[in-house]
C-alpha cells in the first residue's frame, strides 16, 4: 500500500492515499474499498486508525458505509481531485501565514511571485 511517515498523522495519510487512488481512477464511484478490518490488514495499522481515516473520508463525503457490506466510494475522480486540491491550498495558506507571522514576509512574497511567474 503506502509507507506511512512517522512525522505525519497516520489516518490522514491513509485517507489522502485513498483519495489519490480515487483521483487516479484506481477506485471508482460505487466500488467497495473493503471493510475496516480488511483495510487495517492492508495498511498494517489498528482498526482504530482505519476508523479515523474512514471518518475523515466521510467528512469529505468521499465514501459511504453500507451496513454488513463495507465501505464504498461515493465520488468521482474529478471530485476527489478537487478535495485534494482544496486541502493542499489550505495547508499552503497555513504555512505561508506561519512564515509571515514569524518575520519571513519577504520570502513568502518571493515564493508567491515565483509561482505566479511559472504559470
Amino acid at each position: 500500500m503506502i509507507k506511512l511517515r512517522k512525522d505525519k498523522v497516520a489516518y490522514i495519510q491513509i485517507g489522502r492515499h485513498l483519495l489519490k487512488r480515487i483521483s487516479k481512477g484506481e477506485l471508482i464511484k460505487e466500488e467497495s474499498i473493503g471493510t475496516i478490518r480488511s483495510l487495517s490488514k492492508d495498511y498494517i495499522v489498528t482498526t482504530k486508525t482505519i476508523q479515523k481515516a474512514v471518518d475523515y473520508l466521510e467528512e469529505n463525503e468521499a465514501i459511504i458505509r453500507k451496513q454488513s457490506l463495507g465501505i464504498f466510494v461515493s465520488i468521482t475522480s474529478y471530485e476527489a481531485n478537487t478535495i485534494l486540491k482544496e486541502h493542499a491550498l489550505e495547508l499552503t495558506k497555513e504555512y505561508l501565514e506561519d512564515l509571515s507571522s514569524i518575520g519571513y514576509q519577504e520570502q513568502v512574497t518571493e515564493l508567491i511571485e515565483g509561482v505566479n511567474n511559472n504559470d
